[in-house]
């Protein structure tokens, strides 16, 4: 079905390229520069004559006859044209948006996680250790007591996660990590297969 649906869009797209270029053609012999004197038309003359009669090209020889508005076909072609375009992004757009909203939430997780990992770096390269896990993050927005070296926010407000709950941070991590950063994931409940983060 959707390609289908993009297929009718390029072929309304294209229908009116069609119909611009069919309707944007001259209607009478005095739309295009011609002779004066035998009304040949003077397409493409490089000359200083006319090569029919022999006329000079000067100014007062040519006659330059106005081509008037485009036709109806092409102002329909153009409507056509973007009509077309403007579907077709709809539908792109739409497909963008109602893709997978699993993934797109844990894409999001992943992002808030590396940036919470930036700025815990930034802590600790200013303080010299990692928020302790009393601290939490809401050391990256606020001074914690008795730091002096603290020179944040290191970030504006401390995220929740795409499911609403806020990230799990401990200090030292597990496994001989300085911490431990992750989202609960969707089932919201820590230790669970379905964790996102380090």
């Amino acid at each position: 079905m959707y390609y289908l649906v993009m297929t009718a869009f390029f072929a309304l797209i294209l229908a009116g390229a069609v119909m611009v270029n069919e309707g944007s053609r001259p209607r009478r012999k005095g739309d295009w520069p011609h002779c004066r004197q035998c009304e040949y038309l003077l397409i493409g003359i490089q000359s200083e004559r006319c090569p029919e009669c022999g006329t000079p090209l000067i100014p007062g020889n040519i006659l330059r006859g106005e081509r008037g508005r485009p036709s109806g076909l092409a102002m329909a072609g153009v409507v056509a044209m973007l009509l077309g375009v403007v579907l077709l992004l709809a539908v792109i757009s739409g497909e963008a948006i109602r893709g997978d909203p699993l993934r797109a939430r844990i894409s999001a997780a992943s992002t808030d996680a590396m940036n919470l990992k930036v700025a815990l770096d930034a802590f600790q390269g200013d303080c010299g250790r990692y928020p302790t896990t009393a601290e939490g993050l809401n050391a990256l927005a606020t001074a914690p007591p008795g730091v002096r070296t603290w020179r944040g926010p290191y970030v504006d407000k401390v995220p929740i996660d795409p499911w609403g709950n806020p990230y799990v941070y401990r200090c030292p991590g597990s496994n001989g990590k300085d911490y431990h950063l992750f989202c609960c994931g969707p089932d919201g409940i820590p230790g669970t297969s379905d964790d996102i983060g380090n």
